[in-house]
């Protein structure tokens, strides 16, 4: 594969898995409320919803983070 694509689409495959964590934070969040695992009378829920999105971008930043200093090194 040619190194100029390579270097084009890595960032953006980095970025890509870097927003995972916060996306699945999210998810979860959507399909609890969808299939009705809590309702808004569910003791609270809106502590667990900050957990919650609060681990999704934790577990983002971490993840850019990682990309960064291995960027930096050039080891990945």
């Amino acid at each position: 594969m040619n190194s100029k694509w390579v270097a084009k689409i890595l960032p953006w495959l980095r970025w890509g898995i870097a927003t995972v964590p916060f996306l699945f934070s999210m998810y979860t969040l959507y399909y609890l409320g969808k299939h009705e695992v809590w309702i808004p009378q569910t003791p609270h829920r809106d502590k667990i919803t900050i957990f919650v999105l609060l681990m999704g971008m934790t577990g983002s930043l971490l993840s850019i983070t990682f990309f960064s200093k291995c960027k930096k090194t050039g080891s990945i």
